[in-house]
């Protein structure tokens, strides 16, 4: 089982687990107070450029956040965040705990607008009792965000440019900064995140530590007294000296920003070999977090090899799930989990195409054969003493007279001046065409009311309408057959490829030409099309 379910799964990069060796039996002062942690600090407000900033180091993103925010707010203040933001979904309610509400906003892609803090700051503000209500104080926001989006930097001076106005705090949780900062389409900086925020935090634990946040407090007024609200919220190390040794390693010759890279790297080439296969996104993520949209009984099967977090649900048929990148994913196993998605997804068409065959096939040897037909033939018409016997019974009679078949369950009334037109209809893959009109011959016996006992024998015309062919939908693995749904009959042995040539295509050649001998699906009555499937070990 791989995992790519988060960016830590693994330990620590080997150079962080170096250093800890390294250093291990040097004696250092407790409670983050070490030399380690002092030259991480030194080397994280060189990077910021802000004279006022203090860096603090907590064990962990929600102890951080939580001792942040509590230290900052006053009790009756609240922030306004993004409704998928990590203090809103994923924190147990931290930050509620400690007395403070979390104002939710409906985001796109996970990120909050400067129009959407204003209109909700300003509301509170032109409130004549506003006095009752919870006072907005800060603005949360993540970078990257749940979603895998990043911030620009005009957005982010648009939301200082809001939190000025309304004096707010503006902070940002950077769990996943280092994937942020080297993405594709950033431009942000750590130095226009010193002079933007009231705080941020350099996540550790997501980007190649073991563990370990680095807390970035810029507004001096917010530093007064703080290291009392990390020891209040259980944030404080006695041997804080483990998380400096880190951070120093971390930003030393740039390797918290080569670990970004990878990552995102990896989980671009993840995106692109998904998107090649057809598959969309739910958020177009240029971070080390992609989010496809797949079919849930290939993910089904996907799960017995790799685990991935299962996001949304969207129907019976498609989920969203996350595909996660780290410092320690290979490039080997993206290229694996990409291919046995492509085996997947060919097998899966190659035999919905070879059901829908079999079922057209079937469908066709079912039609009932076609009557005998004699063209040209003239049309007797109803015997003019039986026609006035009918009508004073109130019976209705075609002048072409009526006739059920087979094919059509309801009998159809045609006037005699129609019989000039000489036009049939017919149906040939669902288009409704016009034929040569069908005289079917037959004799049939009118047996009408009571009194009425002479038999008509005559030649009938017949119109014979549309009929649409009922074609089954696939029905998923993990939904059961209705009980009116007929199983497909099987199309191979058990012991046969049925899917021997799905992998011949030419669109596919070049790119997953192995993967054919990598495995081989089998097809069982009830429709779960990989039951039988096995990876390779």
């Amino acid at each position: 089982m791989y995992s790519f379910t988060n960016d830590y799964s693994e330990g620590a990069h080997k150079n962080i687990l170096a250093a800890l060796i390294k250093t291990n039996f040097e004696q250092a002062s407790g409670y983050g107070t070490d030399h380690f942690c002092e030259e991480a600090a030194n080397m994280i407000k060189g990077l910021v450029g802000n004279e006022d900033s203090s860096v603090h180091f907590l064990a962990g993103g929600t102890g951080t956040n939580t001792a942040a925010i509590s230290a900052f707010l006053r009790a009756h203040e609240g922030i306004i965040a993004p409704k998928s933001g990590h203090i809103n979904v994923h924190e147990s309610g931290a930050i509620e705990a400690v007395g403070h509400k979390i104002i939710q906003v409906e985001e796109t892609n996970g990120k909050l607008t400067a129009g959407q803090v204003e209109e909700i700051a300003k509301a509170h503000y032109e409130d004549e009792e506003k006095e009752h209500t919870v006072k907005p104080k800060m603005v949360y926001i993540s970078n990257p965000t749940e979603e895998g989006t990043i911030y620009y930097k005009d957005e982010l001076i648009k939301l200082r440019e809001v939190c000025d106005k309304y004096d707010m705090f503006l902070y940002v949780d950077g769990a996943r900064l280092g994937s942020a900062l080297t993405s594709v389409d950033n431009d942000l900086t750590l130095k226009d995140l010193g002079s933007l925020t009231d705080a941020f935090y350099i996540g550790g634990t997501k980007m190649g530590a073991l563990f370990g946040e680095a807390l970035v407090i810029n507004n001096k007024d917010l530093n007064v007294d703080f290291r009392y609200h990390i020891k209040q919220n259980g944030g404080m190390l006695a041997k804080g000296r483990l998380i400096g040794v880190q951070f120093v390693e971390l930003f030393k010759d740039n390797l918290y920003f080569e670990i970004g890279k990878h990552e995102n790297k990896l989980a671009n080439r993840l995106a692109l070999g998904v998107g090649n296969l057809g598959y969309g996104f739910n958020s177009l993520s240029s971070t080390n977090q992609i989010f496809p949209i797949l079919p849930n009984d290939i993910l089904k099967v996907l799960s017995k090899k790799y685990s991935f977090a299962l996001w949304e649900k969207l129907n019976e048929e498609q989920s969203v799930i996350r595909l996660c990148t780290s410092f320690a994913t290979s490039e080997k196993m993206v290229d694996e989990f990409i291919k046995d998605l492509a085996k997947l997804t060919f097998a899966k068409e190659k035999l919905l195409k070879e059901l829908e065959a079999q079922k057209a096939d079937e469908q066709i040897v079912s039609e009932p054969e076609e009557l005998e037909v004699k063209e040209n033939e003239s049309i007797q018409e109803v015997p003019e003493e039986l026609k006035e016997t009918l009508d004073e019974k109130n019976i209705e009679v075609a002048d072409e007279s009526e006739h059920k078949t087979e094919i059509q369950d309801e009998t159809e009334v045609f006037p005699q001046e129609e019989k000039e037109n000489n036009l049939d209809i017919a149906y040939e893959d669902e288009e409704v065409i016009p034929i040569q009109t069908q005289v079917i011959e037959e004799t049939q016996s009118v047996i009408p009311d009571e009194g009425i006992t002479e038999p008509v024998n005559k030649n009938i015309s017949e119109v014979v309408q549309p009929k649409k062919a009922v074609v089954e939908e696939f029905i998923p693995m993990e939904e059961e057959n209705p009980k009116d749904a007929e199983k497909f009959e099987r199309v191979a042995d058990n012991e046969g490829d049925i899917f021997a040539d799905v992998f011949k295509e030419e669109k596919n050649s070049e790119v997953f030409e192995s993967v054919k001998n990598d495995v081989t699906f089998k097809k069982d009555d009830d429709l779960d099309i990989f039951s039988e499937f096995e990876f390779e070990d």
